[in-house]
């Protein structure tokens, strides 16, 4: 379970890795227009937002392989490897209709993901 978790936290890095969906993620409902011109925008690009968002999402996503090829149970390691493809492609979906239907929501899943990654590994799971 925590595999999906860690997937459903990188996806939402790397789509947040994209203007676009950043834009419509964090700036004021009608003002996305005006988000390329903005200083928040030259100081986001200044920071390089972009490439450690990138960077994160991937981290999290090899994070989610390893935590499904470690995972306790009984299982051959290319049913763990299945499993994890199977929470790569469940969280691709949920992160791309999240991103779709409520992208104001996108950071405090992405926090909530994390949250609960670390809670279910902590207990085991």
């Amino acid at each position: 379970m925590a595999a999906f978790f860690w997937c459903v936290a990188g996806w939402t890095a790397l789509a947040l890795s994209m203007d676009r969906h950043y834009g419509d993620a964090f700036t004021p409902l009608g003002n996305a227009s005006r988000w390329r011109y903005s200083s928040v925008r030259w100081l986001a690009q200044t920071v390089q937002r972009p490439a450690v968002l990138r960077a994160t999402g991937w981290a999290l996503l090899v994070l989610s392989l390893c935590s499904a090829a470690t995972a306790p149970g009984a299982a051959q390691m290319s049913m763990r490897v299945v499993h994890w493809a199977v929470c790569l492609s469940i969280s691709a979906l949920a992160v791309s209709a999240l991103f779709t239907w409520q992208p104001r929501c996108a950071g405090a899943a992405a926090a909530l993901a994390v949250a609960a990654a670390l809670c279910t590994t902590a207990l085991g799971g």
